[in-house]
């Protein structure tokens, strides 16, 4: 299953809540969506998680349009970059790396 890029990996009912697993198709890194209780997890704690993507004018065009507040693009000397945050308050970048 794909939802906005990303494949489920894995979707388990476990006590005391589900466990979800997302990742971009192909990657190696997975991102873990659980509820309270489930590994000791913060709402909001995780901060400067990186995506790398090719356009990210295009992917904070997105966003806006769905009602995130986007912080940026802007240019810097490793690439093009923009922030924001998710419902629960962890924080994002997009990036799309500078070419030489």
């Amino acid at each position: 299953m794909t939802s906005t890029g990303f494949d489920v990996t894995v979707d388990r009912q476990m006590p005391p809540g589900r466990w979800l697993q997302v990742a971009p198709a192909g990657a190696q890194t997975v991102f873990t969506l659980s509820g309270p209780g489930m590994g000791g997890f913060t709402p909001g704690s995780a901060q400067g998680i990186m995506l790398v993507t090719t356009d990210v004018d295009a992917d904070c065009a997105k966003l806006a349009a769905a009602g995130v507040a986007v912080d940026g693009p802007d240019d810097l000397p490793w690439g093009r970059m923009a922030a924001f945050k998710d419902p629960d308050g962890n924080g994002l970048m997009l990036l799309t790396e500078a070419t030489e």
